[in-house]
């Protein structure tokens, strides 16, 4: 996360002939150019070396579950239903392996592709929306402080907030209406970082208000009136407005909500540097998206839009209702959560600025607002002047190579509800059954229903892709993140571009004009800088054939936007930039490697155990215990050191038709009486089915079959077993097989 730190207010319009110094020595540029060959070189390294986990690691995954199947089939009754007490708590929902794995490939695709959940923000009903909110931002994106989280989810916001600017006809009922996506903006900032910037800023002024709960600062001229009418100080035939001990109460009360008003928002003023990045950023994109639609939209009507979300949907909610926010642990006096709505409305007013209200409380608020909204302007203004993280997510997406599984703690109905909402919604998210996202949810199937409280356990659900990781430039990242337009994403890699020029080009000079930046960039002698100049140039006509900048106010906007990245990035040479990401590309490296030595040793034990499940699995002795099926017999022949032929067992086709292992077949009815299956267990836990047909000396048809993928397809309710000319009941054939070998305990 970009650091943050406490800014001077910076002017509305920056002046576009600001001097920029930002450059480097020329001679540099070979040193620049090394460093960034020696970055890409680390970043195909990079994918390489993750392509080669991803497959180990399938393969890992592919033998845990043959395992898992083998281990399932050789559990005694007993070990699965057992009515005694100690038994009476166990879990009466149970999801199977397959199961958890296709929730773990849904959450995971959820989670690393954020367009998905803004497009089901758009979609939830008003029943559905807490459960969703509160799955989305305390269960998925759970670690609030931990930037490649924190950034998916902030494009989740950068998505809807285009979508409801778009769709707006007036700035009046921009984020103003309880819409999902206002409701997602307020729940955003009861997150941890939210919480805590409202405790160190808010907390001591809640005391404030708590030690004086005695006082009633109520200042409506009527309520006051009852107030004198009960303490026989004033007439109930008074006219409260007039009435003068009426008026001087009034004054005197609103005297000192003032100055509660005052030290409160001094301090919100003075705490800029306190406030969390992502509520910042999300400031930022009001704005950006307001000017954007409007480049001659008022100071007061962008301040107006940024105020109603950091003061009216934050902090006016915190002031409200503390218990809520954990400013305070006591319950509060009649007195006292009057005196807080109170100092909202004031608040509220210092933000909306209205400009036709009338009456005593507008009038007694004017010193207030003549000090204050001014200072709030600037404020608002300089609350969003942080850098994007654009440029950043290429590089955590190649850190999030190197991390482990990520664990999600979540319970069955939220895997459920998170089921039913893409299955419902799945014509919209998915409509092309082969993308990954329409793979699982055709996977999944029908959503089950929510369970009973008693059966809604949690549990830790290791999230992993069935598909590779792949690495995007920024363009192909906002269009994957992002339901955004192509010109939107156009301009925000054209400002991206003009960014990284102005930090690369030498020397000192006016920024006049982008057009300017583009052309001395391709003048500059210096080959990269010569590439992106061009490269910059196309992009701005391209916008302004879309008509997305013009000339003047558009492309004015977006030079002040791209001044304002630069200001916000701090001195940060480019060099040293490129140093920290070479470091960290290097530590990606070196734990990948190290995880493909753990994930070797891995594979090679499971392998090995696998061996012998398969051989527990068939090693069984017979009903009459005089033998072992498919093995030794003899101790002689032991000792001789021969090997005994497995037994092979015959079967006429009417025999497996009666026991309907046949399910289906397409052999002609005159030669089904000539056919003969033999069954044999060339190995543990693998068998050989072989077709005969009278007259003929060589199989005429033989399949070979591993015990673990025959219990795969019970698992995954394949009903049979397709071979060349028919079709075998699986159950059956199962329980033919367990009959001969003694596959489970289950008899």
């Amino acid at each position: 996360m970009p650091p943050i730190h406490s800014e001077p207010a910076m002017p509305r319009y920056l002046d576009p002939s600001i001097e920029w110094s930002r450059g480097i020595d020329p001679r540099h540029e070979s040193m620049l150019k090394g460093a960034q060959e020696e970055l890409e070189d680390l970043k195909l390294e990079i994918t390489s070396q993750s392509k080669r986990n991803f497959v180990l690691e399938n393969d890992v995954r592919y033998l845990d579950s043959r395992i898992a199947l083998l281990i399932a089939n050789r559990m005694a009754p007993r070990d699965i239903e057992s009515p005694d007490e100690a038994h009476r708590d166990i879990r009466r929902v149970i999801l199977g392996q397959k199961q958890l794995q296709l929730y773990s490939n849904l959450f995971y695709l959820l989670m690393t592709e954020p367009r998905h959940i803004a497009t089901l923000c758009s979609l939830v009903s008003a029943e559905e929306l807490d459960m969703f909110l509160q799955t989305v931002m305390f269960t998925m994106y759970a670690n609030q402080y931990e930037d490649f989280e924190e950034h998916l989810l902030l494009t989740v916001f950068q998505s809807v907030l285009s979508t409801q600017f778009k769709a707006a006809t007036e700035f009046s009922s921009l984020l103003r209406a309880n819409t999902p996506i206002s409701r997602m903006m307020s729940m955003y900032t009861r997150r941890g970082p939210g919480q805590t910037y409202l405790k160190r800023v808010l907390t001591k002024h809640m005391d404030t208000v708590k030690s004086i709960s005695s006082e009633n600062l109520e200042i409506d001229p009527f309520l006051v009136h009852d107030e004198l009418v009960l303490a026989k100080e004033a007439s109930a035939d008074d006219d409260p407005q007039q009435h003068p001990p009426v008026q001087k109460c009034i004054q005197t009360r609103m005297h000192k909500l003032l100055k509660l008003a005052e030290v409160i928002m001094d301090d919100i003023l003075r705490s800029i540097h306190l406030i969390p990045y992502g509520i910042r950023w999300i400031c930022k994109q009001i704005r950006n998206l307001t000017r954007r639609k409007d480049p001659s939209v008022s100071d007061d009507a962008l301040t107006s839009l940024i105020g109603s979300f950091f003061f009216l949907r934050y902090v006016n909610v915190a002031i409200v209702s503390p218990q809520m926010y954990l400013l305070s642990n006591e319950s509060l006096s009649k007195n006292s959560r009057r005196t807080l709505v109170l100092l909202a409305k004031i608040f509220q007013h210092l933000v909306n600025k209205p400009a036709h209200e009338k009456g005593s409380f507008v009038h007694d608020l004017k010193p207030f607002m003549a000090v204050y909204r001014t200072r709030l302007v600037a404020f608002l203004q300089s609350l969003c002047h942080v850098g994007d993280f654009y440029d950043t997510l290429e590089l955590y997406r190649y850190m999030d190579l190197s991390k482990q599984d990520k664990t999600l703690h979540v319970s069955v109905n939220e895997l459920y509800f998170m089921h039913t909402l893409v299955k419902k919604h799945a014509h919209i998210l998915a409509p092309d059954h082969h993308v990954h996202l329409g793979q699982v949810i055709l996977g999944l199937g029908e959503a089950p229903a929510q369970v009973e409280r008693q059966d809604n356990y949690t549990m830790d659900l290791i999230l992993f892709s069935r598909w590779e990781k792949p690495i995007h430039d920024l363009t192909s990242t906002l269009m994957m993140e992002n339901n955004m337009t192509p010109s939107d994403i156009l301009y925000i890699e054209t400002k991206s571009l003009f960014v990284q020029i102005l930090q690369l080009l030498p020397g000192t000079g006016a920024v006049s004009s982008l057009s300017n930046v583009a052309a001395e960039a391709t003048k500059s002698g210096i080959k990269r800088l010569e590439n992106l100049g061009h490269r910059a140039s196309y992009m701005l006509r391209e916008l302004e054939e879309l008509r997305v900048v013009d000339e003047s106010a558009l492309k004015t906007l977006m030079l002040e936007e791209v001044i304002a990245e630069l200001v916000a990035l701090g001195n940060v040479h480019k060099q040293d930039k490129l140093k920290e990401d070479k470091e960290s590309l290097l530590s990606v490296l070196e734990a990948l490697k190290q995880h493909h030595t753990y994930l070797q040793g891995q594979f090679d034990t499971y392998q090995a155990y696998l061996q012998n499940v398969r051989l527990s699995s068939s090693v069984v002795q017979s009903r009459d215990m005089n033998g072992v099926i498919g093995v030794l017999s003899s101790p002689d022949r032991e000792l001789k050191g021969d090997k005994a032929q497995p037994t092979v067992h015959r079967f006429t086709y009417d025999q497996w038709e009666r026991d309907k292992v046949i399910y289906t077949s397409m052999i002609p009815s005159n030669r089904l009486s000539d056919i003969t299956f033999h069954v044999h267990s060339p190995s543990p836990g693998s068998f050989t089915i072989s077709l005969f047909c009278q007259g003929r000396r060589e199989t005429f048809l033989e399949i070979d079959l591993k015990l673990d993928d025959l219990l795969e397809k019970l698992q995954d309710h394949q009903a049979t077993l397709k071979i060349e000319y028919l079709e075998l009941d699986a159950l059956r054939l199962y329980l033919l097989l367990d009959r001969l070998y003694g596959l489970s305990h289950r008899h």
